[in-house]
């Protein structure tokens, strides 16, 4: 996993929730919706993320999509297959 995903995923988090303890949400399996991120504001995430990385995530891997290290994962995998 690269550090440069996972740095841009806990940034948009934050950006969503201020207050949010990366370290814990990265120790911990962190579900999405314990963070009280409704399916709207994580679509919005995937979206940035997606634009962000230039990459496209599929409808499975959405539906896959549980926990904070899931969202990390999704776009570490993607990248790895665009090089």
């Amino acid at each position: 996993m690269t550090t440069d995903v996972k740095a841009t995923v806990l940034s948009k988090l934050a950006d969503c929730i201020p207050d949010i303890d990366r370290a814990f949400i990265l120790d911990t399996p962190t579900q999405l919706k314990d963070l009280q991120l409704d399916s709207l504001v994580v679509l919005e995430i995937v979206y940035d993320l997606e634009e962000h990385f230039r990459v496209t995530v599929s409808e499975a891997e959405l539906r896959s999509l549980c926990t904070v290290n899931d969202l990390i994962s999704i776009f570490d995998n993607n990248l790895k297959k665009a090089i």
